[in-house]
């Protein structure tokens, strides 16, 4: 049984009972996609995939009485398999002082630069292949636990949490309390760099523990209005490699995002260009190049098109060389809240 159950049910109490007294905002995210192979492109038609990226709804309230502070969030996910959909996402924020806030529920461990940007203000309808491998091994994305974050002086920020897992790795094997540390610091509008680790226990068999550890870097810059550049490296221990099967082994990657924008009228058409470079712990490297044009008719509703492909260098074979095209509608019915679409997953 969840441990956490319990704090869910007093979270969402907290989250319901007050929203009609204080702000609140009902907020949906939808995003349908067609994805097809390049050779079997016009050949033969069924060889492509509908399905629907994502599709969310989050009711954020913010709440204030007698000095303190807290927001709360519950958040359903239709396309996240093994959870009960209506707790994927459950958790309150409370403010005891600018520098310290804390956090309780189930929200996204504080690690992986591109794991912790909403869809909205991702480069590409999917992440990069290295940070899906770091989730596929429970080190970042939704867990439940308990976080201390805040800002600090010299535009600094932080976030401290201690997390468990109540789901079983793919193979089967336990993944123990996981402890995740961040810092971010933007000395400039234009300028803002990251640090964060991770580590976790991982239990192979009752008794025998191994130790993982994850290290995750980060840069973007923004120097005029129509160009973000973003570099990102994960890096750390291959225990997960070597002691969990099913889990795609990663020793170290290196990702790299370029973004250019030019209006179009009303309207915004975005250009993106990424390149991704996967070592293994046996010493292979997978390389992979990404492009996109995206359509922004506003800030609720992208049209995106991407095109990957990747090319593994032990094997020497392109590995896949696929289209998708997708739809990212993110209303908001302002309640008097605040809209959040786009800053978190």
């Amino acid at each position: 049984m969840n441990r956490l159950l319990p704090v869910r049910v007093i979270i969402l109490a907290a989250l319901v009972l007050p929203m009609t007294l204080f702000s609140a905002s009902l907020e949906a995210t939808l995003q349908p996609i067609y994805e097809c192979s390049l050779p079997d492109m016009g050949i033969d038609s069924g060889s492509g995939a509908f399905g629907f990226k994502r599709a969310r709804l989050a009711l954020v309230t913010e709440n204030a009485a007698a000095g303190f502070a807290y927001d709360a969030e519950i958040k359903v996910d239709f396309t996240e398999s093994g959870t009960p959909y209506f707790l994927n996402t459950c958790f309150i924020d409370a403010t005891l002082k600018k520098q310290i806030k804390v956090k309780i529920g189930r929200f996204k461990v504080p690690f992986g630069m591109e794991v912790l940007t909403g869809p909205a203000k991702l480069a590409f309808v999917d992440r990069s292949r290295s940070s899906g491998m770091v989730k596929d091994a429970q080190m970042a994305g939704y867990q439940d636990g308990l976080m201390v974050h805040g800002k600090l002086p010299f535009k600094t920020s932080y976030g401290i949490g201690i997390f468990n897992n109540r789901a079983n790795l793919v193979s089967g094997y336990n993944l123990l309390e996981l402890a995740a540390a961040r810092v971010r610091w933007k000395p400039l509008k234009i300028l803002a760099a990251e640090y964060a680790i991770a580590y976790s226990d991982i239990e192979r068999v009752p008794g025998q523990e191994y130790q993982a550890v994850f290290n995750n870097a980060g840069l973007t810059h923004e120097p005029v209005a129509w160009y973000k550049g973003r570099y990102e490296a994960l890096w750390g221990s291959d225990s997960i490699a070597r002691y969990v099967s099913g889990v795609d082994p990663l020793r170290y990657a290196l990702v790299t995002d370029q973004v250019f924008s030019r209006n179009a009228g009303p309207y915004v058409v975005r250009f993106a260009l990424g390149i991704e470079l996967i070592s293994r712990p046996d010493n292979s490297r997978d390389v992979a190049l990404r492009q996109g044009i995206d359509f922004i008719v506003n800030k609720e509703l992208q049209i995106r098109l991407n095109h990957s492909n990747g090319y593994t260098t032990s094997l020497r074979t392109l590995e896949d060389d696929s289209f998708m095209l997708s739809v990212l509608f993110q209303p908001c019915i302002d309640l008097g809240g605040k809209t959040s679409a786009g800053e978190e997953e």
